[in-house]
């Protein structure tokens, strides 16, 4: 899994690429984890280049949600896919998240 990281003003913009599932969790984790501990705590994630999520890596996005909830933030998902989707709401986390089409929707979910 490749993840590209672009910092802005309110957020940063994460964008994982490949695959996050049990393999790949842990990583996307710590990574995250270092992000938040730098004083990051709102995250737009781009899900649009993840060909595949599983239940290890709804549960990362999970801890995520809460660890930046704590701070006074959050993460919101841009452009998920509706195979990703559908993955999500089996697990019943979906209310936990906002969704957005665009980026400038999810932009302004942290500027308001």
């Amino acid at each position: 899994m490749e993840i590209i990281i672009t910092p802005n003003n309110h957020f940063d913009l994460i964008k994982p690429i490949g695959r996050l599932d049990s393999y790949t969790a842990p990583e996307f984790k710590e990574t995250m984890c270092q992000h938040i501990k730098t004083g990051c705590k709102a995250f737009v994630i781009d899900m649009e280049a993840l060909d595949y999520i599983s239940s290890s890596g709804i549960m990362v996005l999970v801890h995520l949600q809460k660890a930046c909830g704590e701070l006074g933030g959050g993460i919101a998902l841009l452009s998920t896919p509706e195979l990703l989707l559908s993955t999500i709401k089996l697990c019943g986390v979906e209310k936990m998240f906002s969704f957005f089409d665009n980026f400038d929707s999810a932009a302004a979910f942290f500027q308001g």
